[in-house]
C-alpha cells in the first residue's frame, strides 16, 4: 500500500469483522500458532441464548439498550461478557468505554479479546491519550487482544505508537502483519512508509 495511491483496505464492520478474527483466529490455531482457544469449553447453552438475547436487545428499538446491554458486563460467565462487549462495541456505545478499558484488565482471554474489539469498534482519533493502554497490550498473550490493540491504535491514529507497532511488525505472528499494516497506513506518518 502506498501514501501516493491512498489505497487501503476496505473497511470492515459488526459481523463481518468479527467472522474474520474468527477466522485469523481458527488458522492461527491450525497452524499451531496459537492455543489459547484450546483452553476454553465451548459456549454454555445459556451463554450463547443470552448472547442472542444480547443481539435482539441491539437491533431493538427500544430506549436505554446500551444500559441493558452493559448490565452483563458483571455476568460471570466469560462468554456472556464478551457477547455485552461485542455489542456495546457495534453499537459505539462510548458511555461505556472506560468499563471496557477495565476488562482489558480481565483474567479470562475471552473477556480480554472481546473488550479489545468493543473498543476497537468505539474509539477513534478523539482517544488518541489512551494510546499507552494499547501500546501495552501490543504483548498481550491473546492473539485477538493484539489486533485489537494494533487497529485501535490505528483508528485512533498514534503517531507516537509507530515506532512500537514497527517493531512488533518484525517479530508479531503473520496473522497480525496484515493489521499492523493497515493501522500504519492508518496513522500515515513518513516514518511508517518503509513498512508500508
Amino acid at each position: 500500500m502506498s501514501q501516493k495511491s491512498g489505497h487501503r483496505p476496505a473497511s470492515l464492520c459488526g459481523k463481518t469483522r468479527l467472522a474474520q478474527h474468527a477466522l485469523v483466529l481458527a488458522l492461527a490455531i491450525s497452524a499451531g500458532a496459537c492455543s489459547e482457544q484450546r483452553t476454553h469449553a465451548p459456549p454454555s447453552a445459556e451463554a450463547m441464548r443470552v448472547r442472542a438475547e444480547l443481539e435482539e436487545i441491539a437491533a431493538s428499538t427500544l430506549g436505554d439498550k446500551e444500559g441493558r446491554i452493559a448490565a452483563y458486563l458483571s455476568h460471570a460467565d466469560p462468554d456472556i461478557v464478551g457477547g455485552a462487549c461485542s455489542q456495546l462495541g457495534q453499537l459505539k456505545a462510548r458511555d461505556y468505554v472506560p468499563q471496557l478499558l477495565a476488562l482489558l484488565e480481565h483474567r479470562d482471554g475471552r473477556v480480554v479479546n472481546m473488550a479489545g474489539a468493543g473498543l476497537r469498534d468505539m474509539l477513534d482519533a478523539r482517544d488518541v491519550k489512551l494510546a499507552p493502554k494499547f501500546d501495552a497490550l501490543l504483548h498481550q498473550k491473546f492473539l485477538l487482544a493484539r489486533i485489537s490493540a494494533v487497529e485501535v491504535l490505528g483508528n485512533i491514529r498514534s503517531t507516537e505508537s509507530v515506532p512500537k507497532l514497527l517493531e512488533r511488525l518484525k517479530v508479531e505472528d503473520p496473522a497480525v502483519r496484515y493489521y499492523i499494516v493497515d493501522s500504519l497506513g492508518k496513522i500515515g506518518t513518513k516514518q511508517a512508509l518503509p513498512a508500508l
